[in-house]
């Protein structure tokens, strides 16, 4: 699969797994380019497409989701909670 790293100009296509995509995000706006270029996640119970886990971690961030309703699949799960902890330090 090949897709843009996260904060790339778009100008230039990257081999990159989604797993080093999610990891490289050091902002929740990098995060959901990230996603974006991935596309699709299959979880463990679901395919989620990128504007739905978006939404998903938009709405923890708003305190209407726990956060074992974001996948675990590509490190998301750490991913979201690694930002979150950033934003409060």
């Amino acid at each position: 699969m090949s897709f843009e790293k996260p904060g790339d100009s778009g100008l230039e296509e990257s081999e990159i797994s989604p797993d080093e995509a999610i990891a490289a995000a050091n902002t929740f706006e990098a995060l959901y380019d990230a996603l974006r270029a991935v596309g699709e996640i299959e979880g463990s119970s679901k395919t989620y497409d990128a504007e739905e886990l978006i939404e998903l971690i938009r709405d923890f961030q708003e305190g209407n989701r726990l956060i074992n309703e974001i996948t675990r699949t590509h490190g998301l799960r750490n991913k979201v909670s690694e930002l979150i902890d950033s934003l409060e330090t």
